[in-house]
């Protein structure tokens, strides 16, 4: 059975061969024995000389944006936390000021003493762990210089000495892990970019165990004081990291609609050298999911599976700007009626990821959590076993 990965958006030449590795990486370890090619039309995308320079900055005029609740879950808080990686710990801090009692003028608390002497005594260890496996999460693109981390582990940890003195290293290690990981990937990601190579879940892992290694702390406890005052991070707000990347995106979907018949000529000739006589799976992400399925509806031969992954397919059909969407008995769209089977992999925390099955018939939605924020988690897709589990059990049922 001949497998096709259509890529999404912003990715170009070098990333999709080795995003198309990972893919064929994937699949191979979970033993389905799918013989997965490619279908690359980054070079059909958007202008390679757009600079976001249209897109107005935050660094004037800042908005006050409140927060009438606490953040719940951890993937929103890591959102925020890429924007601003030390607003939690930083409304963690003591309510009186240990500056004055350090100069001098008073004595430390005994518990913060013993507290900031293991924060001292975890911190060079910490940053030679996480030096040594950040080539294992790092985006190829933007690798991550190591006084940059040296810098960023340095001040959390200088933080987090300054915490509420009811607070021992063991109850810090949770926001620190959530610090430094947010810290890693807003160094080690383009922000102009949705789509990154950077292994949120791999970086996680490192510093989890580098942090609790030392401080014998556990990951993902919030803090009932650090999860209701992310104020700062708000009002600088998710603009500077988000907005290029959306840009990006509407530029590739504009040059989709503006080259369509030229990218399904790639799809096709992807599909025929993968073998006239093959079953055939088509795999989409994002707006290849799109382009995927527009191929689907116009295809001469039979898909035996279509699955979009963080896709906007569920969206656009919704909004009517799909070629293919006739209507069906039911009252939703048809799917297309060469593909035997279809499945929508998508994430809630994605924001580019959307239903199908509400809006389509004879599709299933399948959610998964990529335990990354917006928008490391519209690429984690391809760093998660699940995902390969989940697309392998799709096509055994078959």
């Amino acid at each position: 059975m001949a497998l096709i990965f259509v890529h999404g958006i912003t990715v170009r030449r070098e990333r999709f061969d080795r995003l198309l590795k990972s893919v064929v990486n994937g699949f191979h370890e979970t033993g389905c024995g799918l013989a997965v090619s490619g279908c690359y039309w980054g070079d059909l995308g958007r202008s390679p000389s757009y600079t976001g320079v249209s897109i107005p900055g935050f660094s004037a005029g800042v908005r006050g944006i409140g927060m009438a609740e606490a953040v719940q879950r951890e993937a929103p808080l890591m959102t925020l936390l890429v924007e601003e990686p030390l607003a939690e710990l930083a409304d963690l801090r003591d309510g009186e000021e240990f500056t004055l009692e350090t100069a001098g003028f008073r004595p430390l608390p005994p518990e913060v003493v013993q507290r900031n002497e293991a924060l001292r005594g975890a911190e060079t260890p910490v940053q030679n762990r996480i030096l040594d496996s950040a080539v294992t999460f790092a985006d190829p693109d933007n690798p991550i210089d190591a006084d940059q981390i040296i810098t960023l582990i340095h001040g959390v940890f200088s933080v987090a000495a300054r915490a509420d003195r009811r607070l021992d290293a063991q109850a810090l290690c949770a926001p620190m892990i959530r610090a430094i990981t947010a810290g890693l990937c807003g160094i080690g990601s383009s922000a102009d970019d949705l789509f990154t190579e950077f292994r949120w879940n791999q970086a996680a892992g490192e510093v989890e165990a580098a942090l609790n290694d030392r401080l014998g702390g556990q990951r993902g406890i919030f803090s009932d004081l650090g999860s209701t005052a992310l104020t700062a991070a708000l009002r600088h707000g998710l603009r500077n990291r988000v907005m290029p990347g959306l840009s990006l995106f509407l530029g590739d979907v504009l040059s989709w609609f503006r080259n369509r018949e030229a990218i399904l000529n790639r799809v096709e000739e992807a599909v025929i050298a993968a073998g006239p006589d093959e079953p055939l799976v088509l795999l989409g992400h994002s707006l290849g999911g799109v382009i995927a399925f527009e191929y689907s509806a116009q295809a001469t031969r039979d898909i035996e599976l279509l699955a979009t992954v963080g896709s906007q397919v569920g969206l656009f059909g919704e909004l009517g700007v799909l070629h293919a969407s006739a209507q069906s008995a039911t009252g939703n769209l048809a799917a297309p009626d060469r593909v035997r089977s279809w499945c929508n992999l998508y994430d809630p925390d994605d924001a580019l990821s959307f239903l199908a099955a509400p809006v389509f018939d004879a599709v299933t939605d399948i959610e998964l959590d990529t335990r990354a924020p917006f928008p490391a988690s519209h690429s984690e897709y391809w760093n998660l076993a699940d995902t390969y589990q989940k697309l392998t059990a799709a096509v055994t049922e078959l």
